[in-house]
């Protein structure tokens, strides 16, 4: 076998690692497949590897599994680091479920071989820009492989080899228990690409953003994320929950079918008395527009509203929109007159409609799920919504 460790130049032959330290590489079997070297003088680039051979496809090998795929199958996690010094200083730190992907080019065949041991990744790629472009490439291959992703942050500047030389080893715990998770970095680092406080900024941003959120399948991570990206954003919640809707095909007109089953889904028996009660909130926002606040303030959608034309009614004025039809819908409406009593009798009437809504809707979807990954989210978002179901009810007895 040729390991090709010198290269032929004009006045002879010139050491392929000069000026670098030397690694040798093993697959995860533990066969020596080739060498790794990481630059010692700051000559680009900081980690170059053997070319490839017979034996070596560094787009197949990843450094270090041989010695942790005992550790990284017990805890059923790896943390992915970009060079072999990375991956020494938090072996050394005690850190034994690590790898290292010989560099940024991280690969489908790595992601692969790694899923093979452990089915949650954390990354932890230097600070820098091209760490950076590097983890978004990484973790959406890792991802489309049925990884769970984290990202353990670094600041500009710093790598994990450092990182781990400068902390304690309860700090480096630490560190990597803080790693957020794939779509919160997304949503991070999209914000953190666009000067927000421009006007042109914030919609660049969130015309990335609303692309990322209606990509998510699972309406309660979809949900979840929605809202944390208006808040770091500072937008209207109802606003881009309505750009991700139009994006991801989801009408907000029409209620969404299940497509977790091919079992008919029983359908859900909505009152007279619930009809009655959106009816007197679209009424009351017609007549005193300025209850609005307190619907977005619960972080209420179009898609809340069973009833089509008050449904649609909503939708056009979060949008600051209208049309013939909803100009026929406002004009029966105000046929009607205005409410007596206080708004926040009604409010309060819609809320436990609302929730208790919300609370059918997750118990259908639990009986049709197969998945226990995807029914425990269902059951924590069940838990949170009985929560306050339940305070919405007692806060009405009270009064």
């Amino acid at each position: 076998m040729k390991w090709r460790l010198l290269i032929k130049g004009k006045q002879g032959y010139i050491d392929r690692f000069r000026n670098r330290i030397i690694f040798p590489i093993c697959d995860h079997l533990g066969r020596f497949v080739g060498f790794g070297g990481r630059s010692i003088d700051g000559q680009m680039p900081k980690y170059m590897n053997s070319p490839q051979t017979a034996v070596f496809n560094k787009g197949a090998v990843v450094y270090g599994l041989n010695w942790s795929k005992d550790i990284i199958k017990k805890e059923n996690e790896v943390i992915i680091v970009e060079g072999y010094t990375d991956y020494i200083g938090l072996a050394a730190r005690g850190k034994k479920n690590v790898v290292a992907s010989l560099g940024t080019a991280f690969t489908p065949r790595h992601a692969r071989l790694l899923k093979r041991f452990a089915e949650h990744a954390v990354i932890a790629y230097d600070g820098d820009a091209s760490g950076q472009k590097a983890t978004l490439r990484s973790m959406s291959i890792l991802h489309e492989h049925g990884l769970e992703v984290r990202v353990a942050l670094l600041a500009a500047g710093q790598d994990p080899d450092s990182f781990a030389r400068a902390h304690t080893n309860k700090e480096i715990s630490e560190w990597l228990a803080q790693a957020v998770p794939l779509r919160q970095y997304e949503i991070d680092t999209v914000i953190a690409g666009h000067d927000v406080k421009t006007r042109e900024g914030k919609l660049a941003a969130s015309t990335e953003l609303v692309t990322i959120l209606a990509q998510l399948k699972k309406a309660v991570e979809r949900d979840e994320y929605t809202r944390y990206a208006a808040e770091k954003l500072g937008v209207s919640l109802s606003a881009l929950a309505l750009d991700v809707q139009k994006k991801a095909g989801i009408s907000s007109h029409t209620p969404v079918r299940s497509r977790h089953t091919n079992r008919s889904m029983p359908k859900m028996k909505i009152s007279p008395a619930d009809v009655a009660a959106e009816r007197d909130i679209i009424r009351w926002l017609l007549f005193k527009p300025e209850v609005l606040r307190d619907l977005q303030k619960e972080k209420i959608l179009p898609a809340d509203f069973h009833h089509r034309d008050y449904r649609y009614l909503y939708s056009l004025i979060l949008s600051q929109q209208t049309d013939e039809e909803g100009a026929l819908i406002t004009a029966r409406l105000f046929e009607l007159g205005e409410l007596k009593g206080s708004w926040q009798e009604y409010f309060q009437s819609f809320l436990i409609v609302l929730r208790r809504r919300r609370l059918e809707k997750i118990e259908e979807k639990l009986s049709s799920l197969e998945n226990d990954r995807e029914g425990f989210d269902i059951r924590m978002e069940l838990y949170r919504l009985l929560k306050e179901y339940y305070s919405v009810l007692s806060s009405t007895r009270n009064d």
